[in-house]
């Protein structure tokens, strides 16, 4: 019997607006409408079953929308990013906002490793480690929104063997080094701050072992006191990484030249690179940088 296979094409939806809301410039994503992109992920956990399995509880999801989606007039670039988590059987929810000309949401899944049970060549079962990727999935959003409404998008990954000497072009991790440093923002003209505890951003970390093969995973990363953060990064021996940072935040920026304070969207949109096989890689600072004002409060 063969297993049944979850198709991840490109989802089209189309919606009737119940209310409307224009593109404007600046917009405050917060106060945006949104739709729930929902469903469940497989993997391939057992080969001596015909069925799929659920991939594994606590796997991270990423979900990114180009910022000219919601804004044509934008020209810094960049993507709203939103992270989930898939849960029991493998189900993961993620809130999107919308606007009525429409947006396109990617869908990332991170890897993971498992042991899977196979049958040898005798016949007898054996468990086999092996790395599951899944590929990204684009869903348009289209034009017309419906407040609350749900679409469903399932997903499957795939699986390669783990093993170094094997023909694959993935890298295999063998334990991490930590990165960390502290976070600030320009709070005026002439000062900078750390950003607030607490306030979290997506690491995307590519891993590069001495072959050429490469290892992708994502991350939520939340700062502690002081602006400060720490990721731990997978590596190999003799092998480089890189990180990059996705995330966006909401803080108040004073002109100290008309003394008025206006609330501005802030954006991190940086990579860290030079990241090689030492414990630790202390003092990588990085900052937020302003855009788009929201409103005045002065």
């Amino acid at each position: 019997m063969r297993k049944i296979i979850i198709p991840t094409a490109i989802v089209a939806v189309m919606f009737t607006s119940c209310n409307k809301y224009e593109e404007s410039n600046p917009i405050d994503l917060g106060q945006l409408p949104t739709v729930t992109l929902s469903g469940n992920v497989y993997a391939d956990l057992d080969e001596t079953t015909p069925s799929l399995e659920y991939a594994p509880a606590g796997t991270e999801i990423l979900v990114s929308i180009p910022y000219a989606d919601y804004d044509a007039n934008n020209a810094s670039g960049g993507n709203h990013t939103i992270s989930a988590t898939i849960g029991e059987e493998g189900r993961y929810s993620v809130n999107i906002p919308v606007v009525s000309s429409g947006v396109t949401a990617t869908i990332s899944f991170a890897d993971f490793i498992r042991d899977v049970k196979k049958q040898n060549s005798v016949g007898q079962q054996e468990t086999t480690p092996k790395r599951f990727i899944c590929n990204d999935i684009s869903v348009s959003i289209g034009s017309g929104t419906g407040q609350g409404s749900r679409i469903l998008v399932n997903a499957q990954y795939t699986s390669n063997a783990v093993d170094p000497n094997a023909s694959t072009s993935i890298a295999n991790p063998t334990h991490t080094v930590e990165v960390s440093g502290k976070i600030e923002y320009g709070n005026s003209d002439t000062t900078v701050t750390s950003i607030p505890e607490g306030t979290t951003f997506i690491a995307v970390i590519t891993l590069t072992d001495p072959d050429g093969r490469t290892y992708k995973t994502t991350t939520t990363v939340s700062t502690g006191a002081a602006g400060t953060y720490r990721i731990q990064t997978p590596m190999v021996e003799r092998g480089t990484a890189s990180i990059k940072l996705d995330g966006e935040a909401f803080w108040i920026f004073l002109d100290v030249y008309t003394g008025k304070r206006a609330l501005y969207r802030y954006v991190l949109n940086t990579s860290i690179g030079g990241i090689y096989n030492t414990p630790t890689h202390t003092n990588r600072d990085i900052s937020y940088t302003r855009s788009t004002k929201i409103n005045d409060i002065d």
